[in-house]
Formats: C-alpha cells, structure tokens, sequence
C-alpha cells in the first residue's frame, strides 16, 4: 500500500465526483449546504491510498475521521511509500480552547468544515466560471466550520471529529432527572452538551458557544435559554441512549 501527506489541508468527499461537486452553481441542499464535505485533512495528516479513480481523485482511508469511502485530490498531497505516525496530541491549555472559541465568533457554518482558513487552492484546481462574491467564495473554499469542526479546530485535532464520538468522549457529568438550573450550577467552561448530530461548548458560566447551520455559522447563546430549548425536545441523560436525549462530557484534565 501506498501513502500520502496532505500539505496544508485537503477536502475529503464522500464521492470521487469532484467535478460535480465544485461546479456552478454549487449542488447545495435546501439549507445551504454542501454535503458531499465529510471533513477537511488538515497538514501533516497522513492517508492510505486505496485506488486512483482518476487523474487526479484518490479514494484514501485516514485513522484520524473513520467513515468510508472518502475520496481527495492528489494536488493536496506529497506521495510516499511509508506511512507517516502520527504524533501525540496533545490538548491545548483551558485559557488558549477559550481565547481560540471566542476569536472564531461569526465563523460561517460549513458542513464537513474543520479548517475556518478554507482552501484557496479550490478555486485553482476547481475554477468556477466568474469572479464569485465573497459569500459565494467562502462556500466555495469551504471557509468555515460545523459544530464538532468548531471544537476540532480549537483542540488541533485532539478532540474526536464526530458527535457520535463525542458523547463517549471525556467523563460523564450526571444530569440525569435534573432542572435546566441545577444542571447549569454544574457546569464547567469546555464542557460539551452533546447528541448524535450537534454539540454545543460551555463558554462560561452564563454563556454556550457553538457553530449552527440554522443560525449561519459560530454563535453564542445564554446558557440557561439554550438547556431550556434542548427540555422542549430532549432529555438529560448521563449518557447517551437516543435521539431524544443529551449528554454532558468533561474532556479537559484541568477542570477534573
């Protein structure tokens, strides 16, 4: 088997149809968003190559995001026969995931969007067939990022890609049978209120953070609003058991 090293940060698909997919206009769903996207191979990531479909588009397998097939184009990468280890990761300190959740404020929503700097070099490999405006231009280059893409970034890969990781990720915070306040006097910034399907982070006391296609990208909401609009619709749990329920996870080893 063969390798490659993604050299600054590279699309994976779930279809090898590039050409369909970065055309104009966009094949966009209703909500606006691009769901050929599964997640973004930021630099250094390394991937398996499982077969060349065409010129460019390889279908790939990496241990950092588990779904299958995904598919990228070879202009992101540096071939090679060994496979690159990937090194430890390690969580950034509490006060940098904060200072880094608050600067990404405003962040468009972009399903499958880890990377918030987007991928310039789409709009090379991809041309679209004018000068597009900014808003455009963004989707484009996939400049932004989805709920578990938010946390993803800021963590620099630490945390899991998916929710359907995230609500196994870190210690339980027992909520279970408990009011929106008696949960909200437990808990901590970085704490994850979690579902298969979204996450939202604890900010602050008072404050969650989180990035939603609904509401156009990364938000901040008051923290006891937003538990009360999740009791319209789920139930605390201390953990996960189905779509009518949420989680709260405590991943960081500062606040234990």
């Amino acid at each position: 088997m063969k390798f490659a090293i993604v050299k600054s940060a590279a699309p994976l698909l779930n279809t090898h149809e590039f050409n369909a997919v970065f055309k104009h206009p966009l094949p966009l769903t209703t909500e606006g968003l691009l769901k050929a996207v599964e997640t973004i191979a930021t630099a250094g990531t390394s991937l398996a190559l499982i077969k060349k479909c065409s010129e460019y588009i390889y279908q790939v397998q990496t241990s950092d995001y588990l779904k299958d097939p995904l598919f990228t184009d070879a202009r992101f990468l540096t071939f090679t026969n060994n496979e690159k280890k990937a090194p430890l990761k390690l969580c950034p300190t509490p006060n940098l995931l904060l200072k880094r959740l608050e600067d990404l404020i405003g962040t468009p929503y972009v399903w499958g969007g880890n990377w918030s700097d987007g991928i310039p070099e789409l709009l090379e490999f991809y041309p679209p067939p004018y000068s597009l405006d900014p808003f455009s231009q963004k989707k484009w280059t996939l400049t932004g990022v989805d709920c578990s893409g938010l946390l993803h970034q800021v963590t620099e890969g630490f945390t899991p890609r998916n929710t359907a990781q995230l609500i196994h990720f870190g210690n339980p915070v027992l909520i279970e049978g408990l009011s929106v306040e008696a949960i909200a006097k437990q808990l901590l910034p970085l704490d994850l209120i979690v579902w298969v399907g979204h996450v939202i982070i604890v900010l602050n006391r008072t404050t969650t953070i989180e990035s939603s296609a609904s509401k156009g990208g990364v938000v901040t909401s008051d923290l006891h609003g937003r538990l009360s609009q999740l009791f319209e619709t789920k139930s605390p749990q201390n953990n996960w058991s189905d779509t009518g329920s949420f989680v709260i996870r405590r991943h960081h080893s500062f606040f234990s």
